[in-house]
């Protein structure tokens, strides 16, 4: 093989070692960002079954599944989670739900809580209304 036929192998060779060190640097970035521990939310607040406390405690809760996708992901997790979260009749009726429900999906679950839990559509237009009232009559 004379020098000339081996210029275009030898400069391929380079540019393939030279791609393949920029891929290994980037793939390195990458594994380091995902194992870096992010920041993680806390969690919501536990929830006793005061009915006029669901709608928050439903909002903590939908806030934080999405940040914590990875170890929520299935129905399972979520519910275990959700349940750790209730105390006194919301964990007893949990409980009971759980005895009667095998395999209940996260959706399923979410919807027999609200269903027992939620207020119905929250404040009345009533209710605000007197609130702006209230809060004109003191400016």
């Amino acid at each position: 093989m004379d020098s000339a036929d081996s210029d275009p192998v030898q400069t391929a060779l380079l540019t393939q070692e030279a791609l393949l060190e920029r891929h290994e640097k980037m793939l390195h970035h990458i594994n380091k960002e995902l194992s870096a521990p992010g920041r993680t939310m806390p969690s919501p607040e536990p929830f006793t079954g005061e009915l006029e406390k669901c709608s928050g405690f439903l909002a903590q809760v939908s806030l934080f599944f999405p940040q914590e996708n990875r170890t929520y992901a299935s129905d399972g997790a979520r519910i275990a989670f959700f349940v750790q979260l209730l105390r006194d009749r919301a964990l007893q009726w949990a409980q009971a739900l759980l005895k009667t429900l095998l395999n209940v999906s996260y959706l399923d679950f979410l919807t027999e809580f609200k269903g027992v839990f939620e207020r119905d559509g929250g404040p009345s237009a009533e209710d605000w209304s007197g609130l702006l009232e209230e809060r004109k009559s003191l400016c």
